[in-house]
């Protein structure tokens, strides 16, 4: 019988598997049919930076300052000039830094093409698309068999394939390398851990992506917030080496942000006093969810079942708990953005709201009866 039960679980674990790697490859494929980026001035240092550090081994934009501004000279706002002359990213270096492996055979190929700043935009531009493409079909494949654990083949197909072509994980995280791709797969892989039994290893990662999700988007530390308090329940007595993992990637950003920048903020503490959060908190909550072109119910209408997701509450004590903590830091980011600037810059939908979209996939499934 025991035989039995653990070939039955082997075949089920193949089989989502499976699932999910088609999942993933569908959806890398629908994202790069346009055989474009559609990028903005916020995404040009992410584009850039993989080759600072392989061919610069430097965080710093001053060896490609000229490409990365485009043309734009001074008036390039993504880019901010440090103490020291320097020039610096506006924006954490996370991304860059996570995704410059996958830049490794670009780099070989302008090494034996010849290292010119025309082929480097060329193989930039391509590599921005590739790479965002690549971040956000696998958010979408790992999403899927963490919905697997509540729900049923069907519903986690369909809520799946919602969030990566009904969402801006398709018109924003895939199309060009935002933060919010980026954040989308540091939090789904957040969730697939805590939803898992805790052991030494799985409580180091945990902490390193709650770490990441906070200094890859300094406004996602909330969520990080939200996943990190159910952890230190999660975790138990291995608390502590959930606690040690999250401090490394923040500290090591904030260690970036004073020697490059000489402040703690990074690129966003040289910016003077922008006044973020000085907007109006109500016409803020409409813009986010109901404008015609940024309103998140607007562009993913499904979202709307949310407002029955309290009929449907986890009956695990363990689930229920991580989907109210889940909820908390949904409300707070959604208040935070409202403060501030809703239309969210030069983009198409809610971008803002992108990074919350795991988060409201996993309250969206209905409660579990016949998972198999």
């Amino acid at each position: 019988m025991e035989a039995s039960a653990s070939e039955h679980e082997s075949v089920t674990l193949g089989r989502r598997l499976r699932a999910s790697l088609l999942i993933g490859l569908c959806c890398l494929l629908v994202y790069n049919v346009n055989r474009r980026a559609i990028s903005a001035g916020d995404a040009l240092p992410a584009r850039y930076l993989p080759f600072a550090i392989w061919q610069h081994h430097s965080l710093l934009l001053d060896p490609i300052a000229t490409l990365t501004a485009q043309g734009r000279g001074d008036g390039a706002f993504w880019m901010v000039s440090a103490p020291g002359g320097h020039k610096i990213s506006l924006y954490p270096v996370v991304l860059p830094v996570l995704i410059a492996p996958l830049y490794l055979p670009a780099v070989g190929t302008l090494h034996l093409q010849g290292w010119t700043e025309g082929r480097l935009d060329h193989v930039a531009r391509v590599m921005e698309k590739l790479s965002a493409s690549l971040v956000a079909a696998l958010s979408a494949s790992l999403l899927y068999l963490l919905l697997r654990r509540r729900a049923a083949p069907p519903i986690a197909l369909l809520l799946t394939l919602a969030y990566a072509f009904g969402t801006t994980t398709w018109v924003i995280s895939s199309q060009a390398l935002w933060q919010h791709g980026m954040a989308e797969l540091l939090v789904i892989g957040a969730l697939l851990l805590l939803t898992g039994p805790c052991t030494a290893p799985r409580a180091l990662a945990a902490g390193l992506l709650c770490g990441l999700i906070a200094a890859n988007r300094p406004p996602d530390v909330i969520l990080a917030a939200a996943l990190g308090a159910y952890g230190l329940f999660w975790a138990g007595r291995r608390v502590a080496l959930l606690a040690a993992a999250a401090v490394v990637p923040v500290g090591l950003v904030l260690l970036y942000n004073l020697g490059a920048a000489d402040n703690l903020a990074g690129g966003y503490g040289l910016m003077g006093k922008p006044a973020f959060l000085q907007h109006d908190l109500l016409s803020g909550l409409g813009g986010l969810l109901f404008s015609p072109t940024r309103g998140l119910f607007v562009f993913s209408p499904f979202l709307l079942f949310l407002v029955l997701a309290w009929r449907h509450l986890p009956r695990d004590r363990a689930e229920r708990g991580l989907t109210l903590a889940l909820s908390a830091g949904v409300v707070l980011q959604v208040l935070l953005y409202a403060k501030a600037d809703w239309r969210a810059g030069i983009s198409w939908g809610p971008r803002y709201m992108t990074d919350l979209l795991p988060l409201l996939l996993w309250m969206l499934v209905p409660d579990r009866k016949s998972v198999v």
